[in-house]
């Protein structure tokens, strides 16, 4: 019973670190079916706040994951007359959980105490400490370039990794998360 209710509360928790969460809302009077080629514009990442105008890496990296998932669709990447305007946001900041261990009301050895009776553990009430990470929220706006209007909205949250292969395989995820529910379908389109 004990260690049902131990691992229930760390899922619990282990889920709210780990977890990304994905909206997506799509436009009823677009027509996807007539959009054929996109122009990508990425704002600059913001980072504590403050807009990072010299993170070229990122916005770079976002640039050709979208791109990918765009092309995957069908697609074609254009600089002159788009029909879809295409533009990413992206801001990271610093999250700090409390995280904590259940402890044992009764001690290490239950209610009947050390062994075969007369000693009763001391209770242990479990560590409680707190837990610092990155998390950062991804904003793809898909736009009509003819009626200047939303199209397609994807905003995915995640916990953002440090190490520079964990970033790209992120970037890949949260493209992959963005455009799992974009209603163009297609071939990939190799220039």
């Amino acid at each position: 019973m004990r260690w049902s209710v131990f691992v229930s509360l760390w899922l619990l928790v282990m889920r709210a670190v780990a977890a990304a969460e994905t909206r997506i809302d799509i436009s009823p009077s677009a027509n996807f079916s007539r959009y054929k080629t996109f122009q990508i514009e990425v704002n600059p990442p913001v980072r504590y706040g403050q807009v990072d105008d010299d993170d070229t890496i990122t916005e770079n990296r976002f640039h050709r994951v979208v791109e990918y998932q765009l092309r995957l669709h069908g697609l074609t990447a254009t600089d002159t007359d788009p029909d879809l305007i295409v533009r990413i946001s992206r801001r990271v900041w610093e999250q700090t959980e409390l995280v904590g261990s259940p402890g044992y009301p009764y001690g290490w050895y239950g209610p009947w105490g050390y062994g075969y009776g007369g000693y009763w553990g001391a209770p242990y009430w479990g560590n409680v400490y707190t837990y610092t990470y990155l998390e950062g929220w991804t904003r793809i706006d898909v736009i009509d370039a003819a009626t200047d209007e939303l199209a397609y909205r994807a905003e995915v949250t995640r916990k953002v990794d440090k190490d520079e292969e964990d970033q790209d395989r992120d970037a890949i995820k949260i493209a992959e998360k963005a455009f799992k529910k974009f209603p163009v379908r297609g071939v990939f389109v190799n220039d």
